[in-house]
């Protein structure tokens, strides 16, 4: 099927034409998929590839051929029509239904310097943009431990800064929390933090960094030193870059998490890592 190389095509023009234009054709590149090809379909100016395979995964390329992802879509979808740049239908074996996907591109966030929680060298790495004052965020603590044991050597959490201003002290608590990782007790205060979140204040943050066993006179200095809000200001424009509006904001390796549920930030764990794992396994 590759001995297109130097072949000739010959295109008549119009059944009337008297004349045939003659193009050169040869092979541009070979494109490699790793499971048998069931479907390809292309957008319409050319930018995304869409690739569906016989076992149930839609491999998206780049006009160039570059891989840019893939999506597990499951074995009974036998055809995929993109709809604009960032949508796609696909046909189920069920006649009666047609599903409608909304692609949105992995954000490239920077997390060099941040807090680290589990594994630094997992191959899954969840992003979290947090407010220490936010109810909402309070309630997260509990549900990425649970999939920090649960998916052990597999998963980290990288904590971000997005502090909100309608939270009074929740910028004070950011800079506390950062003053206290140059100590090595990050995740020890943003604990308590987010246990007291509905109480913060000035010297509350600084009765809880002393329960965290912080140097105080170190932590004071921290405090003060202007480079911790600079970087508060770098998260919270990081975090704006890439469309975060309010806390908490998830990412898995880049993917925006829509629903904060067990269930569904597992099933974006686990996609990640069947992605992840090498071929033939």
């Amino acid at each position: 099927m590759y001995r297109m190389m130097g072949l000739l095509l010959v295109l008549v023009l119009g059944s009337t034409a008297s004349f045939a234009e003659v193009l050169d054709a040869s092979l541009l590149r070979t494109l490699g998929v790793r499971e048998a090809i069931r479907q390809v379909a292309v957008t319409a100016d050319g930018g995304r590839i869409y690739i569906l395979t016989e076992k149930g995964t839609v491999e998206i390329l780049d006009r160039e051929g570059r891989p840019q992802g893939a999506i597990g879509v499951g074995p009974d979808i036998i055809g995929i029509t993109p709809q604009g740049k960032d949508r796609l239908l696909l046909q189920s074996k069920d006649q009666h239904q047609l599903l409608q996907l909304v692609l949105e591109p992995r954000a490239a966030i920077p997390i060099k310097g941040a807090p680290i929680h589990g594994d630094p060298n997992a191959p899954v790495t969840i992003v979290i943009f947090d407010d220490f004052e936010c109810p909402y965020c309070s309630r997260t603590v509990d549900l990425l431990d649970t999939l920090l044991d649960d998916y052990q050597g597999e998963v980290r959490v990288v904590f971000k800064n997005f502090p909100l201003n309608m939270h009074e002290f929740s910028r004070q608590a950011a800079i506390a929390g950062l003053a206290a990782q140059r100590q090595g007790k990050f995740w020890t205060l943003h604990n308590l933090l987010f246990a007291n979140y509905n109480n913060l204040n000035q010297k509350k943050i600084e009765e809880l960094a002393q329960q965290a066993g912080l140097d105080m006179e170190q932590f004071k200095r921290d405090l003060a030193d202007p480079a911790l809000e600079k970087q508060i200001q770098a998260e919270i424009a990081a975090g704006k870059a890439i469309g975060v509006r309010g806390t908490p904001a998830l990412f898995v390796n880049g993917r925006k998490v829509h629903k904060r549920t067990y269930r569904a930030i597992g099933q974006m764990i686990d996609d990640e890592l069947a992605r992840l794992a090498p071929q033939g396994k």
